[in-house]
Protein backbone atom coordinates (compact mmCIF):
# COMPACT_ATOMS: atom_id res chain seq x y z
CA UNK A 1 0.00 0.00 0.00
CA UNK A 2 2.69 2.18 0.80
CA UNK A 3 4.58 2.00 -2.92
CA UNK A 4 0.88 2.65 -4.32
CA UNK A 5 0.60 5.60 -2.33
CA UNK A 6 4.02 6.77 -3.26
CA UNK A 7 3.47 6.27 -6.81
CA UNK A 8 -0.19 8.20 -6.59
CA UNK A 9 1.57 11.08 -5.02
CA UNK A 10 4.49 11.14 -7.54
CA UNK A 11 1.41 11.35 -10.10
CA UNK A 12 -0.96 13.60 -8.58
CA UNK A 13 0.78 15.74 -6.71
CA UNK A 14 1.71 19.12 -8.98
CA UNK A 15 4.97 20.65 -7.63
CA UNK A 16 4.88 24.75 -8.05
CA UNK A 17 7.49 23.97 -10.65
CA UNK A 18 4.87 21.88 -12.64
CA UNK A 19 1.91 24.59 -12.34
CA UNK A 20 4.54 27.51 -13.51
CA UNK A 21 4.88 24.60 -16.56
CA UNK A 22 1.51 24.01 -17.37
CA UNK A 23 1.02 27.79 -17.36
CA UNK A 24 3.47 28.83 -19.70
CA UNK A 25 2.46 25.35 -21.72
CA UNK A 26 -1.25 26.66 -21.71
CA UNK A 27 -0.98 30.35 -22.41
CA UNK A 28 -0.26 29.47 -26.18
CA UNK A 29 -3.28 27.18 -26.82
CA UNK A 30 -5.34 30.07 -25.64
CA UNK A 31 -3.79 32.48 -27.99
CA UNK A 32 -4.35 30.18 -30.85
CA UNK A 33 -7.39 29.36 -30.47
CA UNK A 34 -8.95 33.39 -30.18
CA UNK A 35 -9.29 32.75 -33.98
CA UNK A 36 -9.38 28.93 -34.76
CA UNK A 37 -11.78 27.55 -32.41
CA UNK A 38 -15.47 28.23 -33.17
CA UNK A 39 -16.63 26.27 -29.83
CA UNK A 40 -14.28 28.50 -27.11
CA UNK A 41 -13.03 32.03 -26.88
CA UNK A 42 -16.68 33.15 -27.32
CA UNK A 43 -17.04 36.65 -27.86
CA UNK A 44 -20.33 38.13 -26.19
CA UNK A 45 -22.53 40.25 -27.80
CA UNK A 46 -21.54 42.65 -24.52
CA UNK A 47 -19.37 45.51 -25.93
CA UNK A 48 -18.59 47.74 -22.49
CA UNK A 49 -18.05 47.17 -19.42
CA UNK A 50 -20.90 48.46 -16.48
CA UNK A 51 -20.11 51.68 -15.41
CA UNK A 52 -21.40 51.07 -11.90
CA UNK A 53 -24.13 53.80 -12.71
CA UNK A 54 -26.86 51.84 -14.23
CA UNK A 55 -30.07 52.30 -12.77
CA UNK A 56 -34.09 51.67 -12.87
CA UNK A 57 -35.90 48.50 -11.68
CA UNK A 58 -35.44 45.19 -13.80
CA UNK A 59 -36.83 41.61 -14.19
CA UNK A 60 -34.23 39.20 -13.75
CA UNK A 61 -34.35 35.63 -15.01
CA UNK A 62 -32.32 32.86 -14.26
CA UNK A 63 -32.31 29.28 -15.51
CA UNK A 64 -29.62 26.19 -14.36
CA UNK A 65 -29.94 22.73 -14.43
CA UNK A 66 -32.36 22.63 -11.46
CA UNK A 67 -33.18 25.78 -10.87
CA UNK A 68 -35.53 28.57 -12.27
CA UNK A 69 -34.51 31.56 -10.25
CA UNK A 70 -36.60 35.17 -10.68
CA UNK A 71 -36.39 38.69 -9.15
CA UNK A 72 -37.03 42.31 -9.72
CA UNK A 73 -33.83 43.80 -9.48
CA UNK A 74 -33.68 47.63 -8.29
CA UNK A 75 -30.16 49.27 -9.40
CA UNK A 76 -29.36 52.86 -7.68
CA UNK A 77 -26.41 53.67 -9.63
CA UNK A 78 -24.40 53.34 -6.81
CA UNK A 79 -22.17 50.41 -8.02
CA UNK A 80 -22.26 48.19 -4.99
CA UNK A 81 -26.05 49.11 -4.07
CA UNK A 82 -28.88 46.77 -5.46
CA UNK A 83 -32.09 45.24 -3.85
CA UNK A 84 -34.12 41.94 -4.71
CA UNK A 85 -37.57 42.46 -5.12
CA UNK A 86 -39.95 39.28 -4.96
CA UNK A 87 -37.05 37.07 -5.02
CA UNK A 88 -38.42 33.51 -5.65
CA UNK A 89 -37.02 29.93 -7.09
CA UNK A 90 -38.63 26.46 -8.16
CA UNK A 91 -36.63 23.19 -8.97
CA UNK A 92 -37.60 22.92 -12.51
CA UNK A 93 -39.78 19.68 -12.80
CA UNK A 94 -38.35 16.81 -13.99
CA UNK A 95 -41.17 16.57 -17.12
CA UNK A 96 -39.01 18.87 -19.07
CA UNK A 97 -35.98 16.69 -18.54
CA UNK A 98 -37.94 13.48 -19.41
CA UNK A 99 -40.46 14.11 -22.11
CA UNK A 100 -41.59 17.96 -22.21
CA UNK A 101 -40.71 20.49 -24.87
CA UNK A 102 -39.05 23.64 -24.80
CA UNK A 103 -41.81 25.31 -25.59
CA UNK A 104 -43.84 23.20 -22.25
CA UNK A 105 -40.42 24.69 -20.41
CA UNK A 106 -40.70 27.96 -22.00
CA UNK A 107 -44.63 28.21 -20.96
CA UNK A 108 -43.54 27.32 -16.99
CA UNK A 109 -41.30 29.93 -17.16
CA UNK A 110 -43.67 32.83 -18.25
CA UNK A 111 -46.30 31.47 -15.89
CA UNK A 112 -43.63 31.80 -13.24
CA UNK A 113 -43.20 35.58 -14.29
CA UNK A 114 -46.57 36.43 -13.90
CA UNK A 115 -46.25 35.12 -10.40
CA UNK A 116 -43.71 37.66 -9.33
CA UNK A 117 -44.62 40.62 -11.37
CA UNK A 118 -48.14 39.81 -9.78
CA UNK A 119 -50.44 43.52 -9.91
CA UNK A 120 -47.64 45.39 -11.51
CA UNK A 121 -48.34 43.37 -14.98
CA UNK A 122 -49.52 47.07 -16.19
CA UNK A 123 -46.30 48.18 -16.40
CA UNK A 124 -43.75 47.14 -18.94
CA UNK A 125 -41.07 45.15 -17.86
CA UNK A 126 -37.49 44.97 -19.23
CA UNK A 127 -35.79 41.89 -18.74
CA UNK A 128 -32.40 40.15 -18.86
CA UNK A 129 -31.80 36.13 -19.13
CA UNK A 130 -28.80 33.90 -17.69
CA UNK A 131 -29.56 30.77 -19.85
CA UNK A 132 -26.83 28.38 -18.57
CA UNK A 133 -27.22 26.42 -21.70
CA UNK A 134 -25.78 26.26 -24.61
CA UNK A 135 -26.43 29.05 -26.84
CA UNK A 136 -25.46 30.46 -30.43
CA UNK A 137 -25.96 33.93 -30.30
CA UNK A 138 -26.94 36.47 -32.64
CA UNK A 139 -27.36 39.52 -31.10
CA UNK A 140 -27.60 40.58 -27.15
CA UNK A 141 -31.20 39.69 -27.15
CA UNK A 142 -31.08 37.02 -29.28
CA UNK A 143 -29.73 33.11 -29.54
CA UNK A 144 -30.80 29.72 -31.23
CA UNK A 145 -31.08 27.02 -28.50
CA UNK A 146 -28.46 24.16 -28.79
CA UNK A 147 -28.72 20.77 -27.22
CA UNK A 148 -29.65 21.51 -24.22
CA UNK A 149 -27.69 18.58 -21.87
CA UNK A 150 -28.07 18.52 -17.90
CA UNK A 151 -30.71 15.90 -18.77
CA UNK A 152 -32.89 18.26 -21.11
CA UNK A 153 -35.80 16.88 -23.64
CA UNK A 154 -34.91 19.95 -25.82
CA UNK A 155 -33.93 17.99 -29.03
CA UNK A 156 -37.01 19.74 -30.66
CA UNK A 157 -36.61 22.92 -30.19
CA UNK A 158 -32.54 23.20 -31.56
CA UNK A 159 -32.13 26.24 -33.09
CA UNK A 160 -35.60 28.17 -32.22
CA UNK A 161 -34.67 31.62 -31.03
CA UNK A 162 -34.89 32.00 -27.13
CA UNK A 163 -36.20 35.55 -27.63
CA UNK A 164 -39.16 34.60 -29.56
CA UNK A 165 -39.74 31.29 -27.31
CA UNK A 166 -40.03 32.81 -24.11
CA UNK A 167 -41.05 36.22 -25.58
CA UNK A 168 -44.69 34.41 -27.07
CA UNK A 169 -44.73 32.49 -24.12
CA UNK A 170 -45.27 35.57 -21.51
CA UNK A 171 -47.58 37.37 -24.40
CA UNK A 172 -49.99 33.97 -24.32
CA UNK A 173 -50.96 34.83 -20.74
CA UNK A 174 -50.81 38.48 -21.09
CA UNK A 175 -47.46 39.25 -19.40
CA UNK A 176 -45.97 42.44 -21.06
CA UNK A 177 -42.15 41.98 -20.61
CA UNK A 178 -39.49 42.97 -22.91
CA UNK A 179 -36.58 40.74 -23.19
CA UNK A 180 -33.24 42.84 -23.61
CA UNK A 181 -30.30 40.45 -23.18
CA UNK A 182 -29.24 37.04 -22.89
CA UNK A 183 -26.36 35.53 -22.00
CA UNK A 184 -24.90 32.76 -20.23
CA UNK A 185 -23.98 32.23 -16.30
CA UNK A 186 -19.71 33.09 -16.22
CA UNK A 187 -20.83 36.35 -17.81
CA UNK A 188 -23.63 37.28 -15.64
CA UNK A 189 -21.09 36.55 -13.19
CA UNK A 190 -18.36 39.35 -14.70
CA UNK A 191 -20.80 41.55 -15.14
CA UNK A 192 -22.46 41.54 -11.77
CA UNK A 193 -19.04 41.81 -9.77
CA UNK A 194 -18.28 44.42 -12.21
CA UNK A 195 -20.75 46.54 -11.61
CA UNK A 196 -20.13 46.59 -8.18
CA UNK A 197 -16.39 47.09 -8.43
CA UNK A 198 -15.76 48.70 -11.60
CA UNK A 199 -12.79 48.68 -12.96
CA UNK A 200 -11.04 46.04 -10.98
CA UNK A 201 -12.73 42.46 -12.70
CA UNK A 202 -11.52 41.50 -15.84
CA UNK A 203 -12.67 37.51 -15.25
CA UNK A 204 -15.14 35.51 -13.64
CA UNK A 205 -14.83 31.57 -12.82
CA UNK A 206 -18.00 29.10 -12.39
CA UNK A 207 -16.85 25.75 -10.47
CA UNK A 208 -19.39 23.59 -9.64
CA UNK A 209 -20.95 20.46 -11.75
CA UNK A 210 -18.73 22.07 -14.55
CA UNK A 211 -16.49 24.79 -15.12
CA UNK A 212 -16.12 28.09 -17.04
CA UNK A 213 -15.06 31.01 -16.92
CA UNK A 214 -15.62 34.76 -18.72
CA UNK A 215 -13.38 37.50 -19.52
CA UNK A 216 -13.33 41.49 -20.63
CA UNK A 217 -10.83 41.35 -23.45
CA UNK A 218 -9.75 43.78 -25.82
CA UNK A 219 -11.91 43.52 -29.03
CA UNK A 220 -9.18 43.72 -31.52
CA UNK A 221 -7.93 40.05 -29.99
CA UNK A 222 -10.85 38.82 -31.53
CA UNK A 223 -11.29 40.50 -35.10
CA UNK A 224 -11.57 37.60 -36.97
CA UNK A 225 -15.10 36.50 -34.63
CA UNK A 226 -16.06 40.10 -34.75
CA UNK A 227 -15.63 40.80 -38.48
CA UNK A 228 -19.44 40.48 -39.76
CA UNK A 229 -20.42 42.15 -35.97
CA UNK A 230 -20.24 45.67 -37.58
CA UNK A 231 -18.77 47.11 -34.45
CA UNK A 232 -18.92 50.75 -34.33
CA UNK A 233 -16.11 53.54 -32.76
CA UNK A 234 -15.37 53.15 -29.48
CA UNK A 235 -16.59 49.41 -28.73
CA UNK A 236 -12.79 48.34 -27.96
CA UNK A 237 -14.04 46.14 -24.96
CA UNK A 238 -16.06 42.21 -25.90
CA UNK A 239 -17.11 39.75 -23.05
CA UNK A 240 -16.21 36.71 -23.88
CA UNK A 241 -17.31 33.17 -23.05
CA UNK A 242 -14.27 31.55 -22.72
CA UNK A 243 -15.28 28.15 -22.50
CA UNK A 244 -12.80 26.72 -19.55
CA UNK A 245 -13.71 23.46 -19.70
CA UNK A 246 -12.36 22.74 -22.65
CA UNK A 247 -8.95 23.78 -22.37
CA UNK A 248 -5.38 21.49 -21.60
CA UNK A 249 -6.18 18.57 -23.63
CA UNK A 250 -2.25 18.74 -24.16
CA UNK A 251 -1.44 20.31 -21.20
CA UNK A 252 -2.90 18.62 -18.62
CA UNK A 253 -1.13 15.89 -16.37
CA UNK A 254 -3.27 12.78 -17.56
CA UNK A 255 -2.86 9.81 -15.24
CA UNK A 256 -4.43 6.55 -16.27
CA UNK A 257 -7.68 7.37 -14.33
CA UNK A 258 -8.17 10.32 -16.24
CA UNK A 259 -8.14 8.80 -19.35
CA UNK A 260 -10.58 6.21 -17.91
CA UNK A 261 -12.94 9.02 -17.19
CA UNK A 262 -12.22 10.70 -20.38
CA UNK A 263 -12.67 6.99 -22.98
CA UNK A 264 -15.65 6.59 -20.73
CA UNK A 265 -17.06 10.00 -21.41
CA UNK A 266 -19.73 11.00 -24.36
CA UNK A 267 -17.14 12.94 -25.89
CA UNK A 268 -13.89 11.92 -24.85
CA UNK A 269 -11.61 14.87 -25.08
CA UNK A 270 -13.99 17.50 -25.32
CA UNK A 271 -13.63 18.85 -21.84
CA UNK A 272 -9.90 17.54 -20.29
CA UNK A 273 -10.63 20.92 -18.17
CA UNK A 274 -13.78 20.26 -16.30
CA UNK A 275 -12.72 16.45 -15.85
CA UNK A 276 -9.74 17.55 -13.89
CA UNK A 277 -11.47 19.64 -11.53
CA UNK A 278 -15.15 19.95 -11.79
CA UNK A 279 -17.86 18.80 -8.70
CA UNK A 280 -18.85 15.87 -11.16
CA UNK A 281 -15.45 14.72 -11.61
CA UNK A 282 -14.21 14.81 -8.74
CA UNK A 283 -15.39 11.86 -6.64
CA UNK A 284 -15.83 9.78 -9.53
CA UNK A 285 -11.43 10.32 -9.93
CA UNK A 286 -11.66 9.41 -6.41
CA UNK A 287 -13.81 6.72 -6.86
CA UNK A 288 -11.53 4.91 -9.47
CA UNK A 289 -8.40 5.20 -7.78
CA UNK A 290 -9.87 3.57 -4.39
CA UNK A 291 -11.33 0.52 -6.96
CA UNK A 292 -7.58 0.80 -7.98
CA UNK A 293 -5.75 0.29 -4.36
CA UNK A 294 -4.52 -3.03 -3.54
CA UNK A 295 -6.91 -5.03 -1.96
CA UNK A 296 -9.79 -2.49 -2.03
CA UNK A 297 -11.50 -3.73 -4.76
CA UNK A 298 -12.72 -7.13 -3.72
CA UNK A 299 -15.12 -5.45 -0.73
CA UNK A 300 -16.24 -2.91 -2.92
CA UNK A 301 -18.50 -0.34 -0.88
CA UNK A 302 -21.98 0.54 -1.96
CA UNK A 303 -22.22 2.78 -4.73
CA UNK A 304 -18.21 2.52 -5.49
CA UNK A 305 -19.48 -0.49 -8.60
CA UNK A 306 -21.21 1.83 -10.69
CA UNK A 307 -19.71 5.11 -12.82
CA UNK A 308 -20.28 8.12 -10.83
CA UNK A 309 -21.17 6.63 -7.68
CA UNK A 310 -19.08 9.03 -5.42
CA UNK A 311 -20.15 12.50 -4.91
CA UNK A 312 -18.26 15.60 -4.53
CA UNK A 313 -20.68 16.19 -1.62
CA UNK A 314 -19.40 12.61 0.28
CA UNK A 315 -16.01 13.31 -0.91
CA UNK A 316 -16.15 17.05 0.58
CA UNK A 317 -17.01 15.80 4.25
CA UNK A 318 -14.08 13.14 4.57
CA UNK A 319 -12.09 15.75 3.41
CA UNK A 320 -13.25 18.33 6.15
CA UNK A 321 -12.98 16.03 8.88
CA UNK A 322 -9.49 16.74 10.44
CA UNK A 323 -10.03 14.79 13.99
CA UNK A 324 -7.91 12.18 14.94
CA UNK A 325 -10.64 9.37 15.19
CA UNK A 326 -12.02 10.33 11.73
CA UNK A 327 -15.14 10.11 13.48
CA UNK A 328 -17.56 11.85 11.19
CA UNK A 329 -16.33 10.92 8.23
CA UNK A 330 -16.50 7.06 9.07
CA UNK A 331 -20.64 7.81 10.05
CA UNK A 332 -20.61 9.62 6.48
CA UNK A 333 -19.01 6.78 4.93
CA UNK A 334 -21.42 3.68 6.73
CA UNK A 335 -24.60 5.93 6.05
CA UNK A 336 -24.30 6.29 1.77
CA UNK A 337 -21.34 4.35 1.36
CA UNK A 338 -22.18 1.18 3.91
CA UNK A 339 -19.23 -1.98 3.83
CA UNK A 340 -19.89 -5.26 5.42
CA UNK A 341 -19.23 -4.57 9.35
CA UNK A 342 -18.02 -0.64 9.04
CA UNK A 343 -15.36 1.47 7.39
CA UNK A 344 -12.04 1.31 9.24
CA UNK A 345 -10.10 3.93 10.60
CA UNK A 346 -7.21 3.10 8.29
CA UNK A 347 -9.93 2.90 5.36
CA UNK A 348 -11.32 6.27 5.95
CA UNK A 349 -7.70 7.63 6.14
CA UNK A 350 -6.44 5.85 2.65
CA UNK A 351 -9.63 7.53 1.11
CA UNK A 352 -9.40 10.72 2.80
CA UNK A 353 -5.40 10.55 1.08
CA UNK A 354 -6.50 10.23 -2.16
CA UNK A 355 -9.78 12.63 -2.41
CA UNK A 356 -6.90 15.69 -0.80
CA UNK A 357 -4.54 14.91 -3.64
CA UNK A 358 -7.32 14.83 -6.11
CA UNK A 359 -8.56 18.16 -4.89
CA UNK A 360 -5.21 19.67 -4.24
CA UNK A 361 -4.49 19.16 -7.67
CA UNK A 362 -8.11 20.55 -9.18
CA UNK A 363 -7.43 23.70 -7.21
CA UNK A 364 -3.70 24.15 -8.54
CA UNK A 365 -5.25 23.56 -12.33
CA UNK A 366 -7.95 25.97 -12.00
CA UNK A 367 -5.61 28.73 -10.81
CA UNK A 368 -2.83 28.15 -13.21
CA UNK A 369 -5.40 28.13 -16.21
CA UNK A 370 -6.88 31.38 -14.73
CA UNK A 371 -3.39 32.53 -14.29
CA UNK A 372 -3.06 31.44 -18.12
CA UNK A 373 -6.28 32.99 -19.32
CA UNK A 374 -5.31 36.38 -17.69
CA UNK A 375 -1.77 36.66 -19.07
CA UNK A 376 -2.99 35.41 -23.08
CA UNK A 377 -5.82 37.75 -22.86
CA UNK A 378 -3.80 40.96 -21.49
CA UNK A 379 -5.88 41.45 -18.47
CA UNK A 380 -3.57 41.04 -15.39
CA UNK A 381 -1.99 44.60 -16.11
CA UNK A 382 -3.00 46.15 -13.05
CA UNK A 383 -2.19 45.37 -9.10
CA UNK A 384 -5.07 44.34 -8.13
CA UNK A 385 -7.41 42.14 -9.91
CA UNK A 386 -10.86 40.64 -8.54
CA UNK A 387 -11.91 37.44 -10.32
CA UNK A 388 -15.66 36.99 -8.94
CA UNK A 389 -16.89 33.07 -8.52
CA UNK A 390 -19.63 30.94 -7.36
CA UNK A 391 -20.33 27.37 -7.96
CA UNK A 392 -20.71 24.54 -5.31
CA UNK A 393 -17.03 23.34 -5.48
CA UNK A 394 -15.87 27.01 -4.73
CA UNK A 395 -18.46 27.43 -2.27
CA UNK A 396 -18.92 24.35 -0.28
CA UNK A 397 -15.93 21.91 -1.06
CA UNK A 398 -13.57 21.72 2.05
CA UNK A 399 -11.11 25.08 2.42
CA UNK A 400 -11.01 24.21 -2.09
CA UNK A 401 -11.21 28.61 -2.19
CA UNK A 402 -8.17 29.24 0.00
CA UNK A 403 -6.11 26.32 -1.41
CA UNK A 404 -6.89 28.01 -4.84
CA UNK A 405 -6.10 31.13 -3.81
CA UNK A 406 -2.94 30.08 -2.38
CA UNK A 407 -1.88 28.89 -5.48
CA UNK A 408 -2.82 32.09 -6.68
CA UNK A 409 -0.98 34.18 -4.62
CA UNK A 410 2.15 32.04 -6.47
CA UNK A 411 1.52 32.13 -9.22
CA UNK A 412 0.47 36.23 -9.74
CA UNK A 413 0.44 37.76 -6.70
CA UNK A 414 -2.35 40.37 -6.63
CA UNK A 415 -5.23 38.50 -7.68
CA UNK A 416 -8.15 37.71 -5.54
CA UNK A 417 -10.85 35.18 -5.67
CA UNK A 418 -14.33 36.80 -4.18
CA UNK A 419 -17.42 34.61 -4.04
CA UNK A 420 -20.50 36.34 -5.18
CA UNK A 421 -23.86 35.40 -4.32
CA UNK A 422 -26.74 35.84 -7.01
CA UNK A 423 -24.59 36.17 -9.62
CA UNK A 424 -26.60 35.25 -12.46
CA UNK A 425 -29.56 37.65 -11.09
CA UNK A 426 -27.62 40.26 -10.76
CA UNK A 427 -25.72 40.41 -14.07
CA UNK A 428 -29.24 39.84 -16.06
CA UNK A 429 -30.23 42.78 -14.26
CA UNK A 430 -27.19 44.99 -14.81
CA UNK A 431 -27.11 43.90 -18.88
CA UNK A 432 -30.67 44.86 -18.89
CA UNK A 433 -30.08 48.03 -17.98
CA UNK A 434 -27.04 48.03 -19.86
CA UNK A 435 -28.86 47.74 -22.91
CA UNK A 436 -31.78 50.34 -21.83
CA UNK A 437 -28.56 53.40 -21.22
CA UNK A 438 -27.73 52.47 -25.01
CA UNK A 439 -31.45 53.41 -26.49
Amino acid sequence: MEAFLDSLQSSLALSDEQIKDYTSALRPQITADYAQDESMMLPSFVYARPSGNERGEFLAIELGGTMLRLAIVGLSGLACASEFKRSKSWSVPDAFKVTGSGRDLFHWIAQRVSEVIGIENHRKWKAGFTFSFPVQETSISTGQIKLMGKGFASADDENECINVCLSEALKSIGVNVELCAILNDSIATLLAQAYTTPGKTSLSLILGTGCNSAAFACSSLFEAKLKNRGLIDGQSVVAVNCELSMFGKMQLPWTKYDHEVDQTSTRPGYQPLEQFTSGRYLGELVRRIWLDCPGRSSVCPKGFDKAFGLSGRIVSGVEMDTTPTLDFAIALLNEYHALPGSWSHTDVLLLRSIALLVSNRSAALIAASLVALGQALEVLNTDSIVIPCCGAVLERHANYLLRCQAHLNRLRPGIKLQPIQDAGLLGAAVSAAMQESLW
